[in-house]
């Protein structure tokens, strides 16, 4: 068990209030439930969060795909390459085997791309 103290300073002013005719062994249990209680509920929400996030990163994949495809699909090299580069710190491993291969594919059927590759 803490000192009481540290627990009382994380307890909001309602609940201070309600404690102060208690014990100070029962004030600290009280404390400590509460400050247990909030922490709990703290970390439910952000595993939350955390889901969502995640769901929207996946939700994110897909979009990534299309765009990789679309630009390649042009045959411009550098529109490619400048769409590669600015997802590239969101991209998951699915996306940077599409960019490799639509890159490959780019490469193979234009010399000039080839080149502009080995530089």
């Amino acid at each position: 068990l803490k000192p009481f103290w540290l627990y009382l300073s994380r307890l909001p002013l309602k609940c201070r209030l309600c404690l102060q005719d208690g014990s100070m062994t029962q004030v600290a249990q009280d404390a400590q439930d509460h400050v247990q209680t909030q922490g709990r509920a703290q970390r439910r929400g952000d595993r939350t969060l955390a889901r969502a996030r995640q769901a929207a990163r996946r939700r994110t994949f897909p979009l990534i795909n299309s765009q990789i495809i679309a630009s390649a699909d042009t045959g411009d090299l550098e529109l490619f390459m400048s769409t590669v580069e600015a997802y590239l710190t969101q991209m998951n491993l699915v996306n940077l085997s599409t960019a490799l291969h639509r890159l490959a594919k780019m490469a193979i059927s234009d010399a000039e791309a080839m080149a502009s590759l080995h530089q």
